[in-house]
């Protein structure tokens, strides 16, 4: 797809925290290439698929999604729990990790990798085919590599017996040719080189691809699309921007978070 193929009416991007963060993402960077009438990005940091395909149903329902509009998702990990209690949406992350309220208490009967597997093939079916009805210009991103036997730590998930189960295969069959590549495939440990260039003694801290990250990584995928020089610029800025204020607040995860409690998010200019 090349971005500047035809005229964007509306721009609409669903994802976690690698949509939308407290410096530009990819999604603002394409918000900044075809400059749509409107844009609309209800990411949320730490969700998951399950809020992900919820706001895109939602979104969809209520702008009724059509030809002239660009529709962007970046999927998450699928071990996460977005959690709907109150009429309000929380973001607890992985649900491995067994940190929040109500991950902490699940027993781990109910923590089964087969479950989460199911649950989002399913949810990212539902996404795929209302796309494809829709007629709008779509993408499916991920964030990481999403059906792997293993994860980054070498903990086996699943067998291929239970990727040939018949209530997976004919979904995975379905879903693996519509998704781009990941971050993670297209990035390498690129994220982490320049982390450990800015910071040599604190590295670690942040593992969020920066937004130079973003556009390399929307270089890859939209590989016929020439990107502005003013666009590039913008991006390159606000990533000295974003390290400025990391600088400024001593690398301490705390600070950092309070600071863009009381300042708007870094923007493109």
């Amino acid at each position: 797809m090349n971005l500047q193929g035809r005229p964007t009416r509306r721009l609409f991007t669903f994802g976690c925290s690698f949509t939308k963060y407290f410096w530009p993402t990819w999604a603002d960077i394409v918000n900044k290439q075809v400059r749509p009438l409107e844009y609309h990005n209800t990411a949320l940091m730490g969700s998951g698929n399950a809020y992900i395909s919820h706001s895109f149903h939602l979104n969809n329902i209520i702008h009724n999604f059509g030809p002239d509009d660009l529709v962007l998702i970046c999927w998450s990990n699928i071990f996460r729990n977005d959690w709907f209690i109150d009429f309000e949406w929380s973001q607890e992350g992985n649900v491995y990790a067994n940190t929040g309220k109500y991950n902490s208490v699940l027993h781990d009967e109910l923590k089964d990798p087969t479950h989460y597997l199911a649950r989002d093939l399913m949810n990212i079916y539902s996404v795929m085919n209302v796309c494809e009805q829709t007629g709008c210009r779509y993408k499916h991103l991920t964030m990481v590599p999403m059906f792997d036997f293993v994860d980054d730590s070498g903990l086996v998930l699943f067998t291929h017996q239970e990727f040939d189960n018949h209530n997976v295969k004919h979904l995975l069959n379905f879903i693996r040719p519509r998704l781009e590549k990941s971050f993670t495939e297209v990035l390498g440990q690129k994220v982490e080189e320049k982390w450990l260039g800015y910071f040599p003694n604190n590295p670690d801290w942040d593992r969020h691809p920066l937004p130079t990250h973003h556009l390399e990584y929307l270089k890859t995928i939209f590989y016929d699309t020439d990107f502005d020089s003013g666009v590039i610029a913008s991006v390159e800025q606000a990533e000295s921007t974003a390290v400025n204020i990391l600088d400024g607040t001593e690398k301490d995860t705390e600070k950092f978070q309070q600071y863009f409690e009381d300042q708007e998010a870094i923007e493109l200019c």
